[in-house]
């Protein structure tokens, strides 16, 4: 087996991930060759025993007390948003999924209601609308005539004009 491969194989071997076959043909290489063995000695100093000879510390009794006291601490409102929000939690104790759901109600109610409530372009509207616009041209022009067309249209003069 070539040195690089070791190299590339060193760190799973010292971990102990690799197959058996695998690992006694490193474990024999690692016996011939000198520079390899150095590799895994040093690997073995420098990483794996300073692992193995540390303590564990035991952490204050009162770090997840500290911990949780400063998670749950309000933070300073920064918006007028942010005010709004905590006053409506104040008066109504209320998680904010279910605020955020009662604001997306709220705000497809008032959308439906302003779609049905306005019509658009009906034609109920567009009769109504060129009713009322020719009502005003009949009220502007004085000089009413009698349109001698086809039987269409209120006999005025703009009338005879545009037709």
């Amino acid at each position: 087996m070539y040195c690089k491969k070791i190299h590339a194989l060193i760190n799973s071997y010292i971990d102990g991930e690799l197959p058996g076959k695998l690992k006694e043909e490193i474990r024999l290489h690692l016996e011939s060759c000198p520079g390899c063995k150095q590799l895994e000695q040093d690997l073995r100093a420098l990483v794996i025993k300073p692992l193995k000879e540390s303590s564990l510390k035991e952490p204050p009794a009162d770090l997840w007390f500290k911990i949780k006291a400063a998670i749950e601490k309000p933070g300073p409102l920064t918006s007028f948003v942010d005010q709004i929000i905590a006053g409506i939690n104040i008066v109504f104790p209320l998680r904010k999924p279910v605020l955020a759901f009662a604001a997306t109600v709220l705000i497809t109610v008032i959308a439906i209601v302003l779609a049905i409530g306005i019509p658009y372009n009906s034609r109920e509207t567009t009769a109504m609308d060129l009713a009322e616009q020719a009502e005003f041209i009949y009220s502007l022009d004085d000089a009413a005539s009698v349109y001698s067309g086809n039987g269409f249209g209120l006999g005025t003069a703009i009338e005879e004009f545009l037709l």
